[in-house]
């Protein structure tokens, strides 16, 4: 997954989901840009269907710009692909 997402999640997320705040118990703060394990992958497909579903972030906080989201969007979800791939192998 590329680094030059993290800031949308910079932007949109860690204001309430860092190492400090937690909000539902989800610190992305942390969370590495390579999915080598199981709750990494959890937690980026957590990631990945809040966003798409527009429960995350909140309407109260700033939203992403459709191109923004879109291209955050696509590489998470090609990212999850391979993940799952490269994980049910071993």
């Amino acid at each position: 997954f590329p680094e030059k997402h993290f800031t949308f999640l910079e932007k949109y997320c860690l204001d309430c989901h860092d190492a400090d705040t937690e909000k539902g118990k989800v610190n992305l703060e942390d969370l590495g840009f390579e999915i080598s394990t199981l709750p990494e992958a959890e937690l980026w497909q957590k990631v990945l269907n809040s966003i798409n579903s527009k429960e995350m972030p909140p309407e109260d906080k700033k939203q992403p710009e459709g191109e923004e989201k879109a291209n955050f969007l696509a590489d998470l979800a090609k990212t999850m692909v391979l993940a799952r791939k490269s994980l049910s192998d071993s």
